[in-house]
């Protein structure tokens, strides 16, 4: 018999456990974002090692979602491992092209922005927020794109896409942040207000 439980329960399928298959999906995020470092800028292995990161966040969700196993944990996970990946980006990016300094600026102002969303997190609801918003979504497809565009268009051209998105999502992170009076990491945006339910396990 088939057991199905959500979050903190234990999950058999066929008496195998699969509770924390998508957590260890996103988790191998984490090591092969250390591995584009330690990599051959642009080599075929880094090309690899860069679309598996990129597989592993588009599967992890929809594998959570599909077996009913969405948790709190995991979203906090994902985001943790998503941050992981783009400093991996941001320092590949960094000792390979010229970065106007214009964009050094901008993206300091977000990781300012984002930085004071996390300590307002902490102060009201004593946790990080890395909200999953559409925003951050968008936001973090085009910094996945980064390197690519930047070696297609220019790192002027792609800086100045990821800073435009970066900054909105950023803002309307610390927005949400700051004057909602409950915190749902899955809530969709300012305006949206649907979030996906889930339990802390």
């Amino acid at each position: 018999m088939t057991k199905y439980a959500i979050c903190g329960t234990i999950h058999k399928k066929g008496g195998l456990p699969i509770k924390h298959i998508a957590e260890l999906i996103t988790f191998s995020r984490i090591p092969m974002a250390a591995g584009l470092v330690l990599t051959a800028p642009f080599s075929t292995a880094f090309w690899v090692l860069y679309c598996l990161c990129g597989a592993s966040d588009a599967i992890d969700g929809a594998v959570a979602r599909k077996l009913g196993i969405q948790s709190e944990r995991g979203a906090l996970l994902d985001s943790i491992a998503d941050m992981v990946f783009f400093a991996a980006v941001i320092f590949v990016a960094a000792i390979n092209f010229e970065i106007p300094t214009w964009l050094i600026v901008g993206t300091a102002i977000v990781s300012a922005i984002r930085l004071s969303s996390c300590g307002l997190g902490l102060y009201r609801f004593h946790t990080l927020p890395l909200l999953h918003t559409y925003a951050n979504k968008a936001a973090g497809l085009v910094l996945f794109a980064f390197l690519g565009l930047g070696r297609l268009l220019g790192v002027a051209a792609a800086g100045a896409i990821a800073l435009a998105f970066t900054s909105l999502s950023s803002i309307e992170e610390l927005i949400i942040v700051s004057r909602t009076k409950e915190l749902h990491r899955n809530v969709r945006g300012l305006w949206l207000k649907k979030a996906d339910k889930v339990e802390i396990p």
